[in-house]
C-alpha cells in the first residue's frame, strides 16, 4: 500500500493547498490516510466540492495501475447508465461484471435471460474490448 495515496480515492495525498484534491491539514502530515475530502465523506456524510466525470475517471484509472482484473459494478436496471462508453478504453485489463439489484428482479425473470442481455449489451457498447 502506498502511504502517499489516500485510501478514499487513491489520489496523491499533500499538504499545501486545501482547495486541491488530496489535501491534508499540515498538522496531520504522517499520519492520516485519508484526504480532506474523502475524510468529510466517510465520518460526515458531506461532499466538498463536485466531482466531475474525468476526475472519475482519473480515480479509475489510479486504481487500475495495480489491479490484475477490473470488477464492474452495474445497476441492473440501469446498466446503460453505468457503462459509459468512453471508459471502453480503459478496459485492458480482465473484467467481471457484477449485476447490481438482482435481488429485485420479480421471480419470473429468468436469470439466464438476464445473463445473455448483459452479454449482448456489453459486445455491442465495447466491441473493442472481447
Amino acid at each position: 500500500m502506498n502511504r502517499n495515496k489516500c485510501l478514499g480515492c487513491g489520489i496523491k495525498l499533500q499538504y499545501n493547498a486545501p482547495t486541491l484534491p488530496g489535501y491534508i491539514p499540515p498538522a496531520k502530515q504522517g499520519e492520516a490516510r485519508l484526504c480532506q475530502r474523502c475524510y468529510q465523506l466517510r465520518h460526515y456524510g458531506r461532499l466538498r466540492g463536485r466531482v466531475t466525470g474525468e476526475a472519475a475517471l482519473e480515480s479509475v484509472q489510479n486504481a487500475l495501475r495495480g489491479s490484475e482484473v477490473l470488477l464492474v459494478v452495474v445497476d441492473l436496471f440501469d446498466p446503460e447508465g453505468s457503462l459509459p462508453k468512453k471508459w471502453s478504453t480503459r478496459f485492458t485489463l480482465p473484467v467481471v461484471l457484477v449485476a447490481n439489484k438482482a435481488d429485485l428482479l420479480p421471480p419470473r425473470t429468468p436469470w439466464a435471460e438476464m445473463e445473455a442481455w448483459f452479454v449482448t449489451l456489453w459486445r455491442t457498447r465495447f466491441p473493442a474490448a472481447e
